[in-house]
């Protein structure tokens, strides 16, 4: 669970979009109370703002489901609503509920698998999805 590391920038870019004021949430298909404890042991739990993912009998484990529950459940207009990804299945998602998508290239997803799933942006760094929603200049800030 806690074999892997949190990737170069990730850190500087949730402070920047928290201290601009975005609201920040975790949609993943992950269970959801594995990955609160990957939060927790990266220090990022208190970059967001919400953590949502499946629960352990499957539930919500389709990427278009679980946004749609986020949705409803926060009260969040899909028009106002981004969803960050680095697989297909986050932007498809995001599609399905009528959000816009920015695929991350720095992530496990290829370019091209983000493009054909109908990404309206490409972001190949943490600053640049930073500088998509918060122009601001990243420096070492951190989440609370």
């Amino acid at each position: 669970m806690f074999e892997n590391e949190v990737f170069a920038g990730v850190p500087e870019m949730l402070a920047a979009l928290q201290a601009s004021s975005k609201k920040l949430f975790v949609a993943t298909s992950k269970v959801q109370v594995y990955t609160e404890k990957i939060l927790k042991h990266f220090n990022l739990s208190g970059c967001f703002d919400g953590v949502y993912g499946s629960e352990v009998d499957g539930r919500r484990d389709n990427k278009a489901d679980l946004i749609r529950h986020i949705l409803a459940s926060e009260s969040l207009s899909s028009q106002e609503t981004f969803m960050v990804g680095d697989r297909k299945y986050d932007i498809t998602g995001a599609k399905e509920n009528n959000c816009l998508a920015a695929g991350v290239t720095y992530g496990y997803g290829s370019t091209e698998e983000l493009m054909k799933a109908g990404a309206d942006y490409l972001c190949h760094s943490p600053h640049e999805v930073a500088n998509l929603f918060a122009p601001v200049r990243l420096r070492e800030i951190t989440c609370p």
